[in-house]
């Protein structure tokens, strides 16, 4: 029961943060507040043409080296690909962008999609980071029988 209720919270977290960053990323929150007090991590999301259906929940977050978050996880959205995260800072150390199989995902065939991309230095507020990710094609996984 303390897992589900776990998943659940995780679940609640990224749908919030979801909306928080579509309605940050259409214009229709202002952007002002953040650009001067916060850190912005930008994770653009490079999937191969050829990627075909996904067919597992995927999730993108922003961490420490150590693996802690920085801020909530998003999910990820077909054919939306800048996900905005924001922490305060300023932050010294590194910074790491992954995008994998949502955690707690039963059932269902699944390719496996992971990627990562890092970041070490002195974050400044009110700066934009970038990251890029490229997730393996479905084409670049072996196929098992």
């Amino acid at each position: 029961m303390k897992k589900a209720a776990q998943i659940s919270v995780i679940f609640m977290m990224m749908l919030f943060w979801t909306d928080f960053s579509l309605a940050l990323k259409q214009g229709t929150i202002n952007e002002s507040p953040f650009s001067i007090t916060m850190i912005r991590y930008e994770v653009i999301v490079h999937f191969a043409k050829d990627m075909g259906q996904i067919t597992c929940p995927l999730v993108v977050t922003v961490t420490d080296p150590e693996g802690n978050l920085i801020a909530p996880p998003q999910s990820f959205i077909p054919g939306r690909d800048i996900y905005n995260f924001f922490e305060r800072g300023p932050v010294t150390g590194g910074r790491v962008a992954h995008i994998y199989i949502a955690p707690g995902f039963e059932g269902g065939t699944c390719v496996p999609v992971s990627g990562t991309d890092s970041k070490k230095g002195i974050f400044e507020n009110g700066k934009t980071y970038k990251f890029n990710l490229y997730p393996p094609s479905v084409s670049a996984v072996p196929k098992t029988l």
